[in-house]
């Protein structure tokens, strides 16, 4: 059985390109063409805005370089990122500079 940062890590290297290169796609010219088709469910339908309310706007902007207007508008998407990149760097500093992680447990 493998361990669950383990499982994060390969995943994380085999998704972050294709992930990367389709929201630098949105960023570019997706947006402007398909934003009518995410509107958020829960607040369509009750009103009420849900935590991840405005992370579509925010992501767009984060992709663009525009990291203030991202954070007014959902901030877990920056943390998430910084979170995301701390986590990945660190995990393949301990597998391969200082050998740290035991492939099973």
């Amino acid at each position: 059985m493998f361990r669950a940062d383990t499982l994060f890590f390969k995943i994380g290297t085999w998704i972050w390109i294709p992930a990367l290169l389709a929201g630098l796609w949105f960023a570019r010219t997706g947006f402007s063409e398909y934003s009518h088709l995410l509107t958020c469910n829960i607040r369509l339908h009750t009103g009420i805005p849900c935590p991840s309310c405005g992370g579509t706007r925010a992501l767009y902007y984060f992709l663009q370089g525009r990291i203030g207007k991202s954070l007014t508008y959902n901030p877990i998407v920056v943390y998430a990122a910084v979170a995301y990149m701390h986590f990945m760097f660190y995990y393949a500093y301990r597998k391969y500079i200082t050998k740290t992680i035991a492939e099973k447990m």
